[in-house]
């Protein structure tokens, strides 16, 4: 009996001692900061960053022009743009080049307006070594459209790398 009170108090008092443990904001969130403008500093970094939905675009409902551009250029790694100035909608290609076997993807991630710039982040993915591939070249891409006018655009992949723009031109 003595023993499963003493057991049931050492409980009590690790629940305690756990509940009461005081933690830490960064220091970037602090609110007793004396000066005002920290916080005014904070709240336009934020503002600086807005997400746009954007939409993933099967490749039957890619703009024609823009389709014949990726075909022409897919064996490049970067991206192109085209604006559609009837629906209002400005579609984004990623490719990431000619690969030498099946099993690569590229995806957009996110999508945001920072500072006058839209800013696409993306995710590409390689085979596992040990993942059964096809033995063919192959030419991933992924288009996406979004609801703005910008053509000031900025793509990154998962390792912050930029991705170039190929030359729209071609």
């Amino acid at each position: 009996m003595k023993k499963a009170m003493i057991f049931g108090l050492a409980a009590i008092l690790a629940i305690a001692t756990a509940c009461t443990k005081k933690t830490e904001l960064p220091s970037k969130t602090s609110i007793t900061s004396s000066n005002s403008n920290d916080i005014d500093s904070l709240s336009s970094q934020e503002q600086a960053s807005n997400k746009i939905s954007f939409e993933t675009v099967d490749t039957g409902n890619v703009p024609r022009l823009l389709m014949k551009k990726i075909n022409k250029l897919k064996r490049e790694r970067g991206f192109i743009y085209f604006k559609d100035d009837s629906s209002g909608y400005l579609y984004i290609a990623i490719l990431m080049g000619e690969r030498s076997t099946g099993g690569y993807s590229i995806k957009v991630v996110n999508v945001e307006d920072y500072q006058d710039k839209i800013k696409v982040q993306v995710q590409e993915k390689s085979p596992d070594s040990k993942q059964m591939v096809t033995m063919a070249l192959t030419q991933p891409y992924t288009v996406i459209k979004v609801k703005d006018s910008k053509t000031n655009i900025v793509v990154e992949n998962q390792s912050g790398m930029k991705i170039e723009e190929i030359n729209n031109e071609r």
